[in-house]
């Protein structure tokens, strides 16, 4: 467990004893990113668009269909 709070803490995330269902428990950065997902674009656009890597990219949105139990870029938003 204390390894995986590291590398929740090295990514800007805590463990939450309450975690919050659906949208609620998006990042600000994760709702950037399905949202420009939602219309299409692609992780390398998206990137592009805010000025960050495309892994970085395309790391927030798996993280944040995850956080809305979806399957596709599509779907989250």
């Amino acid at each position: 467990m204390p390894r995986a709070a590291a590398e929740l803490r090295a990514n800007g995330r805590t463990l939450s004893a309450t975690a919050q269902p659906g949208k609620a428990a998006l990042t600000a950065q994760e709702r950037r990113i399905a949202t420009l997902a939602a219309t299409g674009l692609t992780n390398k656009r998206i990137a592009e668009r805010l000025l960050l890597s495309h892994r970085t990219t395309a790391l927030t949105s798996v993280w944040g269909r995850r956080h809305l139990t979806v399957s596709g870029s599509r779907a989250a938003v």
